[in-house]
Protein backbone atom coordinates (compact mmCIF):
# COMPACT_ATOMS: atom_id res chain seq x y z
CA UNK A 1 0.00 0.00 0.00
CA UNK A 2 1.68 3.29 -0.81
CA UNK A 3 1.08 6.53 1.03
CA UNK A 4 -0.03 9.29 -0.02
CA UNK A 5 1.95 12.01 -1.06
CA UNK A 6 1.21 15.34 1.07
CA UNK A 7 2.31 19.11 0.68
CA UNK A 8 3.00 20.51 4.23
CA UNK A 9 0.34 22.38 3.66
CA UNK A 10 -2.02 19.84 3.32
CA UNK A 11 -1.25 18.22 6.51
CA UNK A 12 -3.95 18.63 9.30
CA UNK A 13 -1.74 19.89 12.09
CA UNK A 14 -0.32 22.33 9.68
CA UNK A 15 -4.44 23.54 8.57
CA UNK A 16 -4.99 23.42 12.51
CA UNK A 17 -1.95 25.93 13.15
CA UNK A 18 -3.50 28.51 10.25
CA UNK A 19 -6.55 28.42 12.92
CA UNK A 20 -4.34 28.37 15.80
CA UNK A 21 -2.30 31.83 14.03
CA UNK A 22 -5.70 33.64 13.43
CA UNK A 23 -7.05 33.28 16.91
CA UNK A 24 -3.82 33.58 18.97
CA UNK A 25 -3.60 36.79 20.99
CA UNK A 26 -0.09 37.50 22.32
CA UNK A 27 0.15 38.39 26.12
CA UNK A 28 2.62 40.55 27.09
CA UNK A 29 4.30 38.52 30.09
CA UNK A 30 4.30 35.61 27.56
CA UNK A 31 6.21 33.45 30.52
CA UNK A 32 2.84 33.46 32.01
CA UNK A 33 1.52 32.25 28.87
CA UNK A 34 4.00 29.45 27.70
CA UNK A 35 3.37 28.22 31.86
CA UNK A 36 6.99 27.73 32.84
CA UNK A 37 7.84 25.32 29.40
CA UNK A 38 9.62 27.96 28.34
CA UNK A 39 13.10 27.53 28.43
CA UNK A 40 15.30 23.96 28.25
CA UNK A 41 18.66 22.92 28.20
CA UNK A 42 21.13 20.32 27.44
CA UNK A 43 24.66 20.44 26.64
CA UNK A 44 25.51 23.36 28.29
CA UNK A 45 22.78 25.98 26.22
CA UNK A 46 19.76 26.70 27.65
CA UNK A 47 17.13 28.38 25.78
CA UNK A 48 14.71 31.11 26.98
CA UNK A 49 11.55 31.45 24.19
CA UNK A 50 9.37 32.99 27.06
CA UNK A 51 9.24 36.44 25.20
CA UNK A 52 7.81 34.42 21.58
CA UNK A 53 4.50 35.01 20.58
CA UNK A 54 2.75 31.34 21.18
CA UNK A 55 1.94 29.57 24.19
CA UNK A 56 1.88 25.39 25.50
CA UNK A 57 -1.25 24.52 23.47
CA UNK A 58 0.38 26.16 20.08
CA UNK A 59 3.69 24.36 20.71
CA UNK A 60 2.21 21.13 21.15
CA UNK A 61 0.54 22.14 17.81
CA UNK A 62 3.81 22.46 16.51
CA UNK A 63 5.09 19.17 17.74
CA UNK A 64 1.89 17.28 16.02
CA UNK A 65 3.15 18.97 12.50
CA UNK A 66 6.67 17.56 13.47
CA UNK A 67 5.31 14.19 13.96
CA UNK A 68 2.97 14.28 10.74
CA UNK A 69 6.06 15.43 8.62
CA UNK A 70 7.19 12.01 10.25
CA UNK A 71 10.67 14.13 11.67
CA UNK A 72 11.33 10.77 14.11
CA UNK A 73 11.75 8.64 10.88
CA UNK A 74 13.78 10.68 8.93
CA UNK A 75 15.90 11.38 11.50
CA UNK A 76 16.48 7.74 12.73
CA UNK A 77 16.65 7.29 8.60
CA UNK A 78 19.95 10.14 8.34
CA UNK A 79 21.64 8.45 11.31
CA UNK A 80 21.23 5.21 9.24
CA UNK A 81 22.89 6.88 6.11
CA UNK A 82 19.78 6.25 4.24
CA UNK A 83 18.25 9.51 3.76
CA UNK A 84 18.69 9.73 -0.14
CA UNK A 85 17.59 13.14 -1.82
CA UNK A 86 16.80 13.38 -5.20
CA UNK A 87 20.11 16.14 -5.75
CA UNK A 88 22.42 13.81 -3.93
CA UNK A 89 23.58 10.48 -4.90
CA UNK A 90 25.10 9.77 -1.25
CA UNK A 91 23.18 9.91 1.96
CA UNK A 92 24.82 13.06 4.25
CA UNK A 93 26.25 11.38 7.23
CA UNK A 94 28.60 14.42 8.62
CA UNK A 95 27.52 13.29 12.38
CA UNK A 96 30.37 9.93 11.56
CA UNK A 97 33.01 13.01 11.45
CA UNK A 98 32.78 12.99 15.19
CA UNK A 99 31.87 9.81 16.23
CA UNK A 100 34.32 7.30 18.23
CA UNK A 101 36.05 5.15 16.54
CA UNK A 102 35.26 1.78 18.55
CA UNK A 103 31.51 2.64 19.57
CA UNK A 104 28.32 1.27 17.54
CA UNK A 105 26.08 3.54 15.52
CA UNK A 106 23.23 3.43 13.29
CA UNK A 107 25.86 3.57 10.14
CA UNK A 108 28.21 1.49 8.76
CA UNK A 109 30.88 0.30 11.00
CA UNK A 110 33.72 1.01 8.52
CA UNK A 111 32.77 4.25 8.03
CA UNK A 112 34.28 5.21 11.47
CA UNK A 113 37.68 3.47 10.71
CA UNK A 114 37.79 5.74 7.38
CA UNK A 115 36.76 8.61 9.07
CA UNK A 116 39.20 7.65 12.41
CA UNK A 117 42.83 6.96 10.19
CA UNK A 118 41.95 10.43 8.02
CA UNK A 119 41.48 12.07 11.81
CA UNK A 120 44.94 10.56 13.14
CA UNK A 121 46.55 11.57 9.94
CA UNK A 122 45.71 14.88 10.08
CA UNK A 123 46.08 15.71 13.87
CA UNK A 124 49.46 14.25 13.72
CA UNK A 125 50.05 17.29 11.34
CA UNK A 126 48.51 19.46 13.51
CA UNK A 127 50.60 18.57 16.34
CA UNK A 128 53.65 18.70 13.75
CA UNK A 129 53.42 21.88 12.62
CA UNK A 130 52.54 23.20 16.56
CA UNK A 131 56.02 21.66 17.30
CA UNK A 132 57.85 23.48 14.80
CA UNK A 133 58.57 20.02 13.45
CA UNK A 134 57.21 21.24 10.23
CA UNK A 135 60.21 23.09 7.71
CA UNK A 136 60.35 24.93 4.76
CA UNK A 137 62.32 24.91 1.97
CA UNK A 138 65.78 26.02 3.69
CA UNK A 139 64.78 23.58 6.94
CA UNK A 140 63.18 26.63 9.11
CA UNK A 141 59.85 25.83 10.91
CA UNK A 142 56.81 26.71 10.08
CA UNK A 143 55.46 29.98 12.07
CA UNK A 144 52.15 31.10 9.74
CA UNK A 145 49.48 29.27 8.05
CA UNK A 146 47.40 31.36 5.79
CA UNK A 147 44.12 29.46 5.18
CA UNK A 148 42.47 29.88 1.09
CA UNK A 149 38.99 28.64 1.39
CA UNK A 150 35.30 29.94 0.38
CA UNK A 151 32.08 29.37 2.31
CA UNK A 152 31.71 26.22 4.01
CA UNK A 153 34.87 24.93 3.72
CA UNK A 154 36.57 28.57 6.04
CA UNK A 155 33.55 29.79 7.98
CA UNK A 156 33.25 27.14 10.66
CA UNK A 157 37.10 27.10 11.05
CA UNK A 158 37.01 30.59 10.98
CA UNK A 159 34.64 31.49 13.43
CA UNK A 160 36.22 28.18 15.86
CA UNK A 161 39.32 29.54 15.41
CA UNK A 162 37.71 33.23 16.89
CA UNK A 163 35.72 32.01 19.54
CA UNK A 164 38.75 29.46 21.11
CA UNK A 165 41.45 31.58 20.69
CA UNK A 166 41.60 31.76 24.26
CA UNK A 167 42.38 28.45 24.59
CA UNK A 168 46.15 28.34 23.29
CA UNK A 169 48.73 27.62 25.41
CA UNK A 170 50.91 30.81 26.19
CA UNK A 171 54.16 28.66 24.07
CA UNK A 172 52.26 28.35 21.14
CA UNK A 173 53.35 30.54 18.47
CA UNK A 174 51.98 29.85 15.45
CA UNK A 175 49.96 32.60 13.44
CA UNK A 176 47.17 31.52 11.83
CA UNK A 177 45.48 33.93 9.01
CA UNK A 178 42.57 33.20 6.64
CA UNK A 179 41.89 34.39 3.07
CA UNK A 180 39.26 34.23 0.70
CA UNK A 181 38.94 37.20 -1.90
CA UNK A 182 40.78 36.41 -4.74
CA UNK A 183 41.91 40.50 -5.08
CA UNK A 184 44.48 39.51 -3.04
CA UNK A 185 44.29 42.75 -1.44
CA UNK A 186 44.05 40.95 2.73
CA UNK A 187 46.75 38.56 1.31
CA UNK A 188 49.34 40.79 0.33
CA UNK A 189 48.62 43.13 3.48
CA UNK A 190 49.29 39.82 5.17
CA UNK A 191 52.23 38.34 3.28
CA UNK A 192 54.19 41.86 3.72
CA UNK A 193 54.75 40.90 7.14
CA UNK A 194 55.61 37.67 6.94
CA UNK A 195 58.60 35.84 6.16
CA UNK A 196 58.17 33.23 3.37
CA UNK A 197 60.59 30.75 4.45
CA UNK A 198 58.36 30.27 7.77
CA UNK A 199 55.37 30.38 5.93
CA UNK A 200 52.37 27.61 4.78
CA UNK A 201 49.32 28.01 2.45
CA UNK A 202 46.54 25.71 3.58
CA UNK A 203 44.02 25.12 0.94
CA UNK A 204 40.52 23.94 2.10
CA UNK A 205 38.16 22.99 -1.03
CA UNK A 206 36.51 19.97 -1.66
CA UNK A 207 37.04 19.84 -5.70
CA UNK A 208 40.05 21.77 -5.89
CA UNK A 209 38.87 23.62 -8.79
CA UNK A 210 37.40 26.51 -7.58
CA UNK A 211 38.66 29.69 -9.69
CA UNK A 212 39.09 31.69 -6.42
CA UNK A 213 41.55 29.48 -4.45
CA UNK A 214 43.38 28.69 -7.42
CA UNK A 215 44.35 32.38 -8.27
CA UNK A 216 44.80 32.55 -4.32
CA UNK A 217 46.93 29.50 -4.36
CA UNK A 218 49.01 30.86 -8.06
CA UNK A 219 49.57 34.51 -5.60
CA UNK A 220 51.17 32.61 -2.78
CA UNK A 221 53.32 30.22 -5.23
CA UNK A 222 54.44 33.34 -7.09
CA UNK A 223 55.21 34.81 -3.42
CA UNK A 224 57.05 32.32 -2.25
CA UNK A 225 59.75 32.20 -5.38
CA UNK A 226 59.85 35.94 -5.18
CA UNK A 227 61.72 35.45 -1.52
CA UNK A 228 63.69 32.94 -3.32
CA UNK A 229 61.80 29.14 -2.82
CA UNK A 230 63.14 27.10 -5.43
CA UNK A 231 60.26 25.59 -7.16
CA UNK A 232 60.73 22.26 -6.28
CA UNK A 233 60.27 23.05 -2.92
CA UNK A 234 57.39 24.94 -3.38
CA UNK A 235 55.24 21.77 -2.34
CA UNK A 236 56.42 21.87 1.09
CA UNK A 237 54.95 25.48 1.73
CA UNK A 238 51.22 23.99 0.49
CA UNK A 239 49.30 21.74 2.45
CA UNK A 240 45.41 20.45 1.23
CA UNK A 241 42.23 19.30 2.04
CA UNK A 242 39.84 18.20 -0.55
CA UNK A 243 37.27 14.95 -1.90
CA UNK A 244 39.91 15.51 -5.44
CA UNK A 245 42.51 13.37 -4.87
CA UNK A 246 43.08 13.22 -8.49
CA UNK A 247 43.48 16.54 -8.82
CA UNK A 248 45.70 16.59 -5.46
CA UNK A 249 48.13 14.82 -6.91
CA UNK A 250 48.34 16.33 -10.48
CA UNK A 251 48.91 19.71 -8.42
CA UNK A 252 51.95 17.74 -6.93
CA UNK A 253 50.98 18.28 -3.18
CA UNK A 254 52.92 16.26 -1.06
CA UNK A 255 51.45 13.03 0.43
CA UNK A 256 51.81 14.16 4.19
CA UNK A 257 50.14 17.71 3.66
CA UNK A 258 47.33 16.38 1.64
CA UNK A 259 44.00 15.19 3.76
CA UNK A 260 40.67 13.43 1.98
CA UNK A 261 37.32 14.31 3.05
CA UNK A 262 34.35 12.56 1.28
CA UNK A 263 31.38 13.43 -1.06
CA UNK A 264 29.01 12.44 2.04
CA UNK A 265 30.36 15.88 3.86
CA UNK A 266 28.51 18.63 2.43
CA UNK A 267 30.90 21.91 2.88
CA UNK A 268 28.65 23.74 5.34
CA UNK A 269 28.64 20.36 7.45
CA UNK A 270 32.27 19.85 7.18
CA UNK A 271 33.94 21.78 10.43
CA UNK A 272 34.19 18.12 12.07
CA UNK A 273 36.77 16.92 9.07
CA UNK A 274 40.39 17.65 8.81
CA UNK A 275 38.55 20.95 7.21
CA UNK A 276 38.58 21.90 10.55
CA UNK A 277 42.94 21.82 10.94
CA UNK A 278 42.93 25.35 11.37
CA UNK A 279 41.17 24.54 14.86
CA UNK A 280 43.76 21.86 15.66
CA UNK A 281 46.40 24.13 14.64
CA UNK A 282 44.71 26.48 17.07
CA UNK A 283 44.52 24.62 20.65
CA UNK A 284 46.31 21.34 19.69
CA UNK A 285 44.42 17.56 19.08
CA UNK A 286 43.00 17.32 22.99
CA UNK A 287 40.66 20.48 22.83
CA UNK A 288 39.58 19.72 19.31
CA UNK A 289 38.86 16.55 20.76
CA UNK A 290 36.35 17.90 23.37
CA UNK A 291 35.41 20.24 20.11
CA UNK A 292 33.91 16.94 18.71
CA UNK A 293 32.38 15.73 21.75
CA UNK A 294 30.49 18.48 22.27
CA UNK A 295 28.87 18.07 18.88
CA UNK A 296 28.92 14.34 19.55
CA UNK A 297 26.79 14.70 22.76
CA UNK A 298 24.12 16.97 20.97
CA UNK A 299 23.73 14.08 18.19
CA UNK A 300 23.09 11.87 21.06
CA UNK A 301 20.21 14.43 22.36
CA UNK A 302 19.05 15.11 19.10
CA UNK A 303 18.60 11.05 17.78
CA UNK A 304 17.20 10.02 21.45
CA UNK A 305 15.26 12.57 22.92
CA UNK A 306 11.81 13.06 22.73
CA UNK A 307 10.09 15.97 20.35
CA UNK A 308 9.31 17.99 22.87
CA UNK A 309 12.27 18.07 24.66
CA UNK A 310 14.50 18.59 21.99
CA UNK A 311 16.93 21.68 21.72
CA UNK A 312 16.80 21.84 17.72
CA UNK A 313 13.87 20.52 17.14
CA UNK A 314 12.39 23.29 19.26
CA UNK A 315 14.11 26.18 17.95
CA UNK A 316 13.34 24.39 14.54
CA UNK A 317 9.37 24.84 15.32
CA UNK A 318 9.68 28.49 16.93
CA UNK A 319 10.92 29.34 13.04
CA UNK A 320 8.26 27.75 11.51
CA UNK A 321 5.78 29.23 13.66
CA UNK A 322 7.05 32.66 12.88
CA UNK A 323 7.65 32.10 8.99
CA UNK A 324 4.82 30.37 7.61
CA UNK A 325 2.74 30.93 10.24
CA UNK A 326 3.17 34.70 11.61
CA UNK A 327 4.44 35.53 8.63
CA UNK A 328 7.68 37.06 9.39
CA UNK A 329 10.36 36.76 6.10
CA UNK A 330 13.59 37.39 8.13
CA UNK A 331 15.26 37.11 11.95
CA UNK A 332 18.31 38.46 13.54
CA UNK A 333 20.86 37.05 15.40
CA UNK A 334 22.38 39.72 18.31
CA UNK A 335 25.82 38.10 19.93
CA UNK A 336 26.78 39.36 22.91
CA UNK A 337 30.28 38.17 23.21
CA UNK A 338 32.82 39.47 21.44
CA UNK A 339 34.25 35.73 20.69
CA UNK A 340 30.92 35.16 18.34
CA UNK A 341 31.72 38.38 16.33
CA UNK A 342 31.92 35.80 13.65
CA UNK A 343 29.13 33.73 14.57
CA UNK A 344 26.32 35.22 12.20
CA UNK A 345 28.08 35.14 8.92
CA UNK A 346 28.44 30.58 9.86
CA UNK A 347 24.79 30.82 10.43
CA UNK A 348 23.95 32.93 7.32
CA UNK A 349 25.33 30.17 5.35
CA UNK A 350 24.14 27.39 7.06
CA UNK A 351 20.63 28.49 7.20
CA UNK A 352 20.11 30.53 3.78
CA UNK A 353 22.20 27.99 1.19
CA UNK A 354 20.40 24.76 3.26
CA UNK A 355 16.76 26.54 3.34
CA UNK A 356 16.55 28.85 0.71
CA UNK A 357 14.99 26.47 -1.84
CA UNK A 358 11.66 26.70 -4.32
CA UNK A 359 11.20 23.35 -5.27
CA UNK A 360 10.01 20.38 -2.62
CA UNK A 361 10.97 17.17 -2.91
CA UNK A 362 9.25 15.58 -5.67
CA UNK A 363 10.34 18.41 -7.76
CA UNK A 364 7.35 20.73 -7.92
CA UNK A 365 7.35 24.06 -6.74
CA UNK A 366 6.94 24.73 -2.93
CA UNK A 367 3.43 25.12 -1.89
CA UNK A 368 4.74 27.19 1.25
CA UNK A 369 7.28 29.82 2.33
CA UNK A 370 10.76 28.50 2.76
CA UNK A 371 13.94 29.83 4.49
CA UNK A 372 14.68 32.98 6.21
CA UNK A 373 16.32 36.40 5.71
CA UNK A 374 19.36 36.36 8.43
CA UNK A 375 21.13 39.08 9.60
CA UNK A 376 22.06 40.54 12.82
CA UNK A 377 25.78 40.65 14.44
CA UNK A 378 27.50 42.38 17.85
CA UNK A 379 24.45 43.27 19.92
CA UNK A 380 26.15 45.75 21.81
CA UNK A 381 27.04 47.53 18.55
CA UNK A 382 24.08 46.81 17.17
CA UNK A 383 21.75 48.43 20.05
CA UNK A 384 23.49 51.44 18.76
CA UNK A 385 22.85 50.69 14.74
CA UNK A 386 19.80 49.17 13.17
CA UNK A 387 17.86 47.75 16.87
CA UNK A 388 15.82 50.79 15.98
CA UNK A 389 13.90 48.77 13.29
CA UNK A 390 13.49 45.89 15.77
CA UNK A 391 11.69 48.79 18.14
CA UNK A 392 9.36 50.31 16.29
CA UNK A 393 9.93 49.02 12.25
CA UNK A 394 6.84 48.26 10.36
CA UNK A 395 8.10 44.49 9.72
CA UNK A 396 8.72 42.46 12.84
CA UNK A 397 11.72 41.06 13.09
CA UNK A 398 12.04 38.67 15.78
CA UNK A 399 15.56 37.81 17.32
CA UNK A 400 17.69 34.98 18.42
CA UNK A 401 20.15 36.66 21.50
CA UNK A 402 23.34 34.64 22.29
CA UNK A 403 24.59 35.38 25.50
CA UNK A 404 27.77 33.71 27.83
CA UNK A 405 26.85 33.47 31.88
CA UNK A 406 29.29 35.57 33.49
CA UNK A 407 30.13 32.88 35.88
CA UNK A 408 32.47 31.22 33.39
CA UNK A 409 34.71 33.96 33.71
CA UNK A 410 38.18 32.79 35.79
CA UNK A 411 38.39 36.61 37.46
CA UNK A 412 36.03 39.06 38.99
CA UNK A 413 36.49 42.26 36.64
CA UNK A 414 36.01 39.92 33.42
CA UNK A 415 32.78 38.45 35.13
CA UNK A 416 31.96 41.95 36.06
CA UNK A 417 32.25 43.45 32.49
CA UNK A 418 30.27 40.30 31.14
CA UNK A 419 27.60 40.87 33.46
CA UNK A 420 27.41 44.40 32.27
CA UNK A 421 26.64 42.66 28.47
CA UNK A 422 24.43 40.53 29.98
CA UNK A 423 22.08 43.12 31.40
CA UNK A 424 22.46 45.11 27.98
CA UNK A 425 21.45 41.66 26.34
CA UNK A 426 18.02 40.92 28.43
CA UNK A 427 16.78 44.87 28.82
CA UNK A 428 16.87 44.55 25.01
CA UNK A 429 14.89 41.17 24.84
CA UNK A 430 12.71 42.65 27.60
CA UNK A 431 11.84 45.82 25.97
CA UNK A 432 10.95 44.39 22.67
CA UNK A 433 8.95 41.80 24.46
CA UNK A 434 7.15 45.05 26.55
CA UNK A 435 7.49 47.69 24.97
CA UNK A 436 6.21 51.24 25.85
CA UNK A 437 2.74 52.18 24.85
CA UNK A 438 2.79 55.80 25.17
CA UNK A 439 5.86 55.77 23.41
CA UNK A 440 4.77 53.68 20.65
CA UNK A 441 6.58 50.99 21.09
CA UNK A 442 4.20 48.04 20.45
CA UNK A 443 5.78 45.46 22.80
CA UNK A 444 5.05 41.75 21.75
CA UNK A 445 8.28 41.59 19.58
CA UNK A 446 9.48 38.04 19.37
CA UNK A 447 12.66 36.72 20.92
CA UNK A 448 14.55 33.77 22.26
CA UNK A 449 17.54 33.91 24.33
CA UNK A 450 20.57 31.52 24.13
CA UNK A 451 22.80 31.62 26.86
CA UNK A 452 25.62 29.39 27.12
CA UNK A 453 27.55 28.09 30.06
CA UNK A 454 30.56 28.84 28.42
CA UNK A 455 32.65 29.08 25.03
CA UNK A 456 34.42 25.94 25.85
CA UNK A 457 35.29 23.74 22.98
CA UNK A 458 33.08 21.60 24.04
CA UNK A 459 29.88 24.07 24.03
CA UNK A 460 30.96 25.13 20.84
CA UNK A 461 30.59 21.86 19.19
CA UNK A 462 26.82 21.45 21.13
CA UNK A 463 26.02 24.32 19.85
CA UNK A 464 27.24 24.55 15.83
CA UNK A 465 25.66 20.34 16.36
CA UNK A 466 22.40 21.94 17.35
CA UNK A 467 21.94 24.33 14.49
CA UNK A 468 23.20 21.18 11.78
CA UNK A 469 20.16 19.39 13.37
CA UNK A 470 18.26 22.24 13.66
CA UNK A 471 18.29 22.79 9.78
CA UNK A 472 18.09 19.45 8.93
CA UNK A 473 14.41 19.72 11.26
CA UNK A 474 12.98 22.60 9.44
CA UNK A 475 13.97 21.02 6.26
CA UNK A 476 12.07 18.09 6.90
CA UNK A 477 8.90 20.10 8.18
CA UNK A 478 9.22 21.90 4.85
CA UNK A 479 10.04 19.10 2.67
CA UNK A 480 12.84 20.19 0.91
CA UNK A 481 16.93 19.00 0.84
CA UNK A 482 18.85 20.96 2.78
CA UNK A 483 22.19 19.17 1.47
CA UNK A 484 22.33 20.85 -2.13
CA UNK A 485 22.79 24.54 -3.95
CA UNK A 486 21.70 24.55 -7.32
CA UNK A 487 21.94 28.29 -7.38
CA UNK A 488 25.90 28.40 -5.68
CA UNK A 489 26.39 25.94 -8.65
CA UNK A 490 24.11 28.08 -11.64
CA UNK A 491 26.84 30.57 -10.29
CA UNK A 492 29.95 28.77 -10.73
CA UNK A 493 28.66 27.02 -14.11
CA UNK A 494 28.17 30.98 -15.22
CA UNK A 495 31.38 31.93 -14.10
CA UNK A 496 33.21 29.64 -16.14
CA UNK A 497 31.47 30.08 -19.33
CA UNK A 498 32.78 33.64 -18.98
CA UNK A 499 36.44 32.65 -17.89
CA UNK A 500 36.49 30.65 -21.43
CA UNK A 501 35.66 33.63 -23.20
CA UNK A 502 38.08 36.04 -21.09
Amino acid sequence: MTTTYKYPNEMKSWKNLIVESKNFKPLIDNSKNLMGISKYKKCGIEIDFSRQNLNQHILNKLIELAEESNLIEKKLNFFKGNLNFSSNKISPLHMALRAKVDSDYLWKKEINHLVGNEMERFLHFSEQLREDKVLGWDKTPIKNVIVFGLGGSILGSRLAVDVLSDEKNSDDNLNIFFVSNPDCHKLNLILMKLKAKETLFLILSKSLKTPEIMILKDRGSSWLTECGCPKFHLNKHFAVVTSNVNQSFTIDFLDEHSFHIWEWVGGRFSVWSAIGLPIALTVGKKKFEQFLEGAREMDNHFLNSELKNNLPVITALLSVWNRNFLGFPSYAISTYSSKLDLFVPYIQQLDMESLGKNVHLNGKNCSIETGQSVWGGPGIEGQHAYFQLFHQGKQIIPVDFYGVKNDSFPTKIQSKNQNFVNLNLKSQADSLCVGDKEKNFEGNRPSTIFWLDSLSPKILGSLLSMHEHRIFSLACIWDINPFDQPGVELGKKLLANSLSKY
